[in-house]
């Protein structure tokens, strides 16, 4: 199953209602950041719904125990402020030591190509 777009929160009953039928789950958007978020990875200035963080670390942790992948892309866009003409640069590989700076913004994952994705950074499957 592919997920994108800015909320968890508009999410979690489909997650929760897929998590028996689907073998993967890709989460692309702007979401991804509070899922970067719930595994610890610094997300700069990004989009985070931090009131939903802990349900992304109870999605993640299900998606675990069920044996469903959980996939997030594991490179990204980011940018100094949302506007034409603003400095921007692709961050590699997210992880604890790379992730995107403070002060910058995430804008998306740079490419959707399964070599981009990574099993939700505990290995969730």
């Amino acid at each position: 199953m592919i997920l994108d777009g800015s909320k968890v929160s508009d999410k979690i009953a489909v997650i929760k209602a897929m998590i028996e039928k689907a073998d993967v789950f890709l989460i692309g958007g702007v979401m991804a950041y509070t899922f970067y978020k719930a595994l610890g990875i610094p997300t700069g200035a990004s989009r985070v719904e931090a009131d939903r963080v802990h349900l992304a670390k109870e999605l993640l942790a299900l998606a675990k125990e069920k044996g469903v992948k959980f996939l997030l892309p594991v490179d990204d866009f980011e940018t100094e402020e949302l506007k034409t003409g603003a400095q921007s640069r692709r961050t590699p590989l997210h992880s604890l030591g790379q992730r995107i700076a403070d002060g910058w913004q995430g804008v998306g994952g740079v490419e959707c190509k399964n070599h981009n994705w990574r099993r939700g950074f505990g290995d969730s499957g």
